[in-house]
């Protein structure tokens, strides 16, 4: 028997490795995916606690009266991918008053929710379809705010804040020689 046949028989059951590569590819895709949300949710974390550790010295250390100090933690909500979810905030308390860490502003910010909704219904995606056109998220970050009402007041706030700032610009610095207006008549005034 030639020594080709011999390859090929012993070969036969084996897969060739460009089609384990291809069936792994999904598994790969969807592990990653989770595996840079759950990450991705851990980086306001980091920031967080760098923000409560320059307010309030390292863990454990001994302050002097008045200064910030560790209070524990709180659920909040802080905005993610085009939805809202749920995050633990570090809380830190000076003289009987919740202070604010500075980094918190940032990822709370609904701007950023507003803009997203808005880009993606301009682009063409119906509130009925919001909550699909999303990246997924890991079901224990508690992900909400992507109902089509939701979506639909986001959109509706986004719209008419812009339509404000338009109505409202300041024209005097403008130097018109025509004017054209240009309408459809829908009723007669007889």
């Amino acid at each position: 028997m030639s020594k080709n046949v011999k390859k090929r028989r012993a070969n036969k059951g084996r897969v060739a490795p460009t089609q384990r590569t291809l069936q792994l590819a999904p598994l790969i895709r969807r592990n990653l995916m989770a595996f840079v949300m759950r990450k991705r949710i851990k980086a306001p974390d980091v920031v967080l606690e760098e923000d409560r550790a320059a307010l309030c010295g390292p863990s454990n250390s001994k302050r002097e009266p008045g200064a910030p100090v560790r209070w524990g933690s709180t659920e909040a909500r802080l905005v993610m991918g085009g939805r809202r979810v749920i995050a633990r905030k570090p809380r830190v308390r000076q003289n009987g008053e919740v202070v604010s860490l500075p980094s918190w502003g940032e990822f709370a910010e609904e701007d950023a929710l507003n803009e997203r909704t808005a880009e993606q219904l301009l682009l063409g995606v119906s509130t009925r379809s919001y909550e699909r056109s999303l990246d997924e998220l890991p079901d224990e970050l508690e992900p909400h705010g992507t109902s089509r009402s939701a979506a639909s007041r986001r959109f509706v706030a986004k719209a008419k804040k812009q339509l404000d700032e338009w109505l409202h610009r300041d024209l005097s610095k403008l130097s018109l020689c025509v004017l054209m207006l240009d309408g459809i008549g829908l009723a007669s005034t007889r």
